[in-house]
């Protein structure tokens, strides 16, 4: 009688000790996940953060441009002897950054 009650209490022990070593590979399995899922996060965040900078460098570019075509074509008509005075050139170089700013935006 004393020999089933061991027997029944390993199986019941085997089971217990293989229950809890599955619960550890659990956790295991867990934590690897969420570290995996915390890696995955800061890298989607710093990719955002690239595309973000990458679309107001493209946008300043694009500012500086329509800038610069402006301002030689400001000079060509100022070397052409049209008089402009510098406010007049400055007017007209806000003007085209303005207007590269409206059409980069939409």
């Amino acid at each position: 009688m004393f020999g089933n009650n061991g027997s029944t209490s390993d199986g019941w022990m085997d089971a217990l000790v293989e229950r809890r070593q599955r619960l550890k590979q659990l956790d295991e399995t867990r934590t690897i996940r969420d570290k995996y899922h915390t890696e995955m996060m800061d890298l989607i965040g710093q990719y955002n953060d690239l595309r973000e900078k990458f679309s107001e460098t493209c946008r300043t570019m694009h500012i500086i441009a329509a800038e610069r075509d402006a301002a030689y074509d400001i000079l060509r008509e100022n070397q052409s002897n049209l008089g402009l005075s510098r406010e007049e050139i400055n007017v007209r170089i806000s003007r085209q950054r303005e207007l590269a700013e409206k059409d980069f935006d939409s």
